[in-house]
């Protein structure tokens, strides 16, 4: 929602990837390579962080909203246990889901 800095312009093709490039951010502490595919283009305004982008798409952002904080992952694979392509295990996705509950219980 536009409230907490996210906004979203639907896409009819979708997109996938890794990256191994961060904004320094609790979040991404001892991330090397994650993964994920998606198929929305999600932007952010300020105060909200983008906090990595696989091949030109926003996949990872976070903002400080009230006493709340707020963390948009523009996909579910990272989350999947499961299977192949970009899940849990792909990477340092593992890594990832565990520092977004550690930032967010902060």
């Amino acid at each position: 929602p536009s409230q907490f800095g996210f906004y979203c312009t639907p896409n009819n093709g979708g997109w996938s990837g890794t990256t191994s490039s961060f904004t320094s951010h609790p979040i991404t502490t001892n991330l090397g390579t994650i993964g994920g595919e998606g198929g929305e283009n999600w932007g952010v305004n300020p105060p909200t962080q983008s906090l990595a982008s696989i091949n030109g798409n926003l996949f990872l952002a976070s903002t400080e909203y009230g006493e709340g904080k707020v963390v948009l992952v523009a996909n579910e694979w990272p989350f999947y246990n499961p299977g192949s392509g970009y899940r849990i295990n792909y990477g340092d996705n593992e890594q990832l889901v565990q520092n977004i509950w550690t930032w967010l219980l902060e």
